[in-house]
């Protein structure tokens, strides 16, 4: 912004004493003018905060446009470019009485021409937001549903502009606005994301052919069992039978009471060898026809059957 002319501190002063008569009390002008003399010293050292405090302290007690104008200057070097448009504008929109001091109209004359060359620097942005909205702000404050999508203006700087909805997760961006460029900015409202669900770690399945091969064990577990009982009552008949055949040469006419137990033994030893082969054999069969399974390092046992016998043959 071209350098402004600033008044002279008599030109903030005077008309204090003058068109300012029927504000306030003596005590009341007395306070604006030392707030004004303070507040014309503070922007000529580019303190602008201090400026613009005390040109709205001023002000407040007696009301000037020229005090209005070290405000609007002071807002200016804040970089608070939109408040000092509006100070600017209400100095021209309020303007002065025809007996007001001259430093009134050189203080419109000066709003007007710094107004000209503020607005074209001013930044903006362009709000745009995707889903039903419910509140848009600014740096905090609300922006109204009507600027939206049109070119809203902004001080130079940093900006946070967030977009929420009933429902919808809020969107927020951050956007830095430099002098005479527009910005636009797309916020897009979307629905939360589904709660998760913990999932209960999965079983791993049995290997195929586990449990063929488990049945083929137990059968084979069964089998030998049976044989090997089938051979241990096969032993004692034979051992009975010697016993029996000394002591009776004639079977036929033989009275011993061990025939009984002879018998007994031998039955018992049949149903074992026989059915202990018959079950080994079927869990043989299982075990050779159950699908293979492939473990790296895992034991191998491969069953082995015989008469009167059952085995196995592995690797570990």
């Amino acid at each position: 912004m071209k350098a402004c002319r600033f008044l002279p501190l008599a030109a903030l002063l005077l008309p204090l004493l003058t068109a300012a008569s029927a504000q306030g009390s003596d005590a009341d002008r007395a306070a604006a003018r030392i707030l004004a003399q303070q507040a014309k010293e503070a922007l000529d050292a580019r303190d602008y905060a201090a400026a613009a405090d005390r040109f709205a302290r001023a002000d407040a007690l007696v009301h000037a446009p020229t005090l209005m104008l070290g405000l609007a200057r002071a807002d200016v070097g804040l970089g608070k470019w939109i408040a000092a448009l509006d100070v600017y504008n209400r100095i021209l929109r309020e303007g002065a009485s025809p007996g007001a001091p001259r430093p009134f109209f050189d203080a419109l004359k000066d709003a007007r021409a710094e107004l000209d060359a503020l607005e074209p620097r001013v930044p903006s942005v362009i709000i745009e937001v995707v889903g039903a909205a419910t509140k848009v702000t600014l740096d905090g404050e609300v922006v109204p549903a009507a600027v939206l999508g049109m070119n809203r203006p902004v001080d130079p700087g940093d900006h946070l502009i967030r977009a929420e909805g009933a429902g919808l997760v809020p969107a927020e961006a951050k956007v830095k606005a430099t002098e005479r460029n527009v910005e636009t900015v797309t916020l897009k409202l979307e629905l939360p994301a589904p709660p998760l669900v913990a999932v209960p770690p999965l079983v791993r399945p049995a290997a195929e052919g586990s449990t063929q091969r488990t049945l083929a064990f137990a059968a084979l577990g069964v089998g030998g069992a049976g044989l090997l009982l089938g051979a241990i009552t096969g032993g004692l008949a034979i051992a009975k039978h010697g016993t029996i055949a000394a002591a009776c040469p004639d079977p036929h006419r033989c009275t011993d009471p061990d025939i009984g137990t002879y018998h007994t033994l031998g039955a018992l030893s049949n149903a074992g060898l026989i059915g202990g082969s018959v079950i080994a054999a079927a869990g043989v069969a299982l075990y050779a026809t159950a699908p293979s399974v492939k473990r790296g390092g895992e034991a191998t046992i491969i069953p082995l059957l015989g008469v009167g016998w059952v085995g196995g043959r592995g690797s570990f």
